[in-house]
């Protein structure tokens, strides 16, 4: 099929096949110029591309690794040995574990349910067979004492540990070295 110009030349319809620095075709013809529609299919394409580029972009962001916090790693907790007597429980959140100081020394209680991974919470008013101060969890009712023992609920087994350092009247805790135990023995703790 061939179309004439405005100067009377015939041009040869583009077949989407352009050859470089030949402006002719092989009719001998002139390679008719751009159209709107290739303009149109060069922009739809173009920003196919761009929407594809960014899915992916969002899809390896989303599930790039982070490093959020301090879990996984040593975690100092404020104040001294001496801040902490025997009978209380304090919570690091950035460690995601409770410090509890128990007659036989201190233990690091990973906050994790044995059951289903709930974080548990701990109830310092909370009273269970004359025991005041447990942890109880609120998504199946495991309770665990102070020295992360469970006494009822669903769970199998007591809180895990971490790795407790007292050096230089600091306590440091290692989040990344965490023990999975079947039952509390006084010999867990770390005496003070």
């Amino acid at each position: 099929m061939q179309i004439a110009d405005q100067r009377g030349e015939t041009l040869t319809p583009r077949t989407g096949a352009e050859a470089p620095n030949r402006p002719e075709d092989t009719a001998g013809g002139r390679v008719a110029p751009k159209t709107r529609r290739d303009f149109v299919k060069w922009g739809l394409f173009g920003s196919l591309l761009i929407m594809l580029g960014g899915f992916a972009g969002g899809f390896l962001e989303y599930f790039y690794p982070r490093k959020v916090g301090t879990f996984g790693g040593k975690v100092v907790v404020p104040g001294a040995v001496s801040d902490y007597p025997v009978g209380t429980v304090f919570k690091v959140r950035e460690g995601k574990f409770y410090l509890s100081h128990v007659p036989d020394g201190l233990l690091a209680l990973y906050w994790k349910c044995k059951h289903l991974g709930c974080t548990v919470p701990w109830k310092p008013d909370e009273e269970f067979q004359g025991q005041v101060g447990v942890f109880h969890c609120p998504c199946h009712g495991s309770v665990y004492l102070s020295t992360g023992q469970n006494v009822a609920g669903p769970a199998p087994a007591p809180l895990d540990l971490m790795a407790i350092d007292l050096t230089g009247g600091k306590i440091v805790v290692d989040t990344g070295k965490i023990t999975t135990r079947v039952q509390y023995n006084p010999s867990q703790a770390v005496k003070v």
